[in-house]
């Protein structure tokens, strides 16, 4: 028996693709792209998959809905913008409510999307929020006198490859078996 273990896939924070939050009668999935690492000063996306009880899509146009972004470095959290929300359609979900902006700089915030429905009885209002962690910019800074050039070495360039190992395993193991069966007939 020859068991594969792909260590990549528990190591790689992109598995985690969306955030699921349920509050009264309404449920959300939440994206933030690119995958879920927003860096400072750069453009991010966000978009809520918003359904009601039962898993009926709730679109932008069935929602006065309120996106905010908050500092939540500080106590009380402190709003820093509050983006205009515009329809979008992302893989299987239509015209749901999402927005494009920067955050300002590297550290702590929450995301929060408000909403009550534009058609009373549809849906109950709704609180939704999500922490997110923001990196520093991936840019370069140049000053008049310096450039500062940053190179992020390779797994290769490092010397350790995850699937390096995984083939050390494997050949442990059919080393084993083969000393092991070996054993049994002599």
């Amino acid at each position: 028996m020859t068991i594969v273990i792909d260590y990549k896939s528990f190591l790689n924070r992109d598995r985690i693709a969306h955030n699921i939050e349920t509050d009264a009668d309404v449920g959300a999935t939440f994206h933030l792209e690119p995958n879920h690492q927003p860096r400072a000063g750069e453009t991010a996306r966000v978009w809520f998959a918003l359904t009601h009880r039962g898993g009926e899509p709730i679109p932008l146009e069935a929602c006065n809905c309120q996106l905010t972004v908050y500092d939540s470095s500080t106590t009380p959290f402190k709003k820093i913008i509050e983006p205009n929300l515009s329809a979008i359609d992302v893989e299987r979900y239509r015209s749901i409510p999402a927005a494009s902006f920067e955050f300002p700089t590297a550290g702590l915030y929450q995301v929060e999307l408000k909403g009550t429905p534009k058609k009373a009885g549809e849906f109950q209002a709704f609180r939704l929020s999500y922490p997110v962690t923001v990196s520093p910019s991936s840019r370069t800074e140049v000053s008049p006198t310096t450039a500062i050039i940053v190179k992020t070495p390779t797994s290769s360039e490092r010397g350790f490859e995850w699937p390096s190992i995984g083939v050390a395993i494997a050949i442990i193991f059919f080393v084993s078996s083969v000393v092991f069966t070996l054993r049994k007939r002599f």
